[in-house]
């Protein structure tokens, strides 16, 4: 019976009992391309993936910090209102009547990110008036504050711990031109 299969399938192994070089490089061949067809798929899925991820992530920090520049924007537009009311009636700056000071009050109850408002002196080392008593002396001195490109009048601090508030603050201010 053995010899009856040896018919029908000749033995191809080389008499020191290895397969011939050709029959190994026909199975082997399309293993090889297989494999390298799906490494390349492989890779360009994982770049595409990373292309996605890297958009995403670049949309939801662009949505995020136009967020923060429009809440800095209201603030800036909320102080300028603050300078107007301080100043636009008549008003002295240093003194403000009793009706402005109520006026400012209801302003900073219904601003909860607001603890303040302070009228400082043109170099910003000096608190001549405030809605909070404090000492005369700011938080952040006048240099501490950068412009804002575009309008000077608007200024911002660095984030720093405020031990008179007990918190980190980030601190800006109006310039008022009179």
């Amino acid at each position: 019976m053995r010899n009856a299969f040896r018919f029908l399938m000749p033995s191809v192994r080389h008499e020191s009992g290895a397969l011939p070089g050709w029959l190994l490089v026909i199975f082997l061949a399309p293993l090889l391309l297989v494999s390298a067809f799906s490494l390349w798929v492989e890779q360009t899925q994982y770049d595409l993936a990373f292309q996605e991820v890297a958009q995403e992530a670049n949309q939801a920090g662009m949505a995020y910090g136009a967020q923060i520049s429009s809440r800095l924007m209201s603030h800036f537009d909320e102080l300028e209102f603050v300078a107007v009311e301080l100043v636009g009636n008549g008003a002295s700056p240093t003194g403000p009547d009793e009706k402005t000071v109520q006026t400012l009050r209801r302003f900073i109850d219904t601003h909860p990110s607001l603890n303040a408002v302070n009228v400082q002196s043109a170099d910003g080392n000096t608190i001549l008036w405030s809605t909070l008593k404090q000492s005369s002396h700011p938080i952040f001195s006048g240099d501490q504050f950068t412009p804002l490109p575009g309008n000077p009048n608007q200024m911002f601090g660095a984030v720093l711990y405020a031990p008179r508030l007990g918190f980190y603050v980030l601190s800006t201010r109006y310039r008022l031109k009179d």
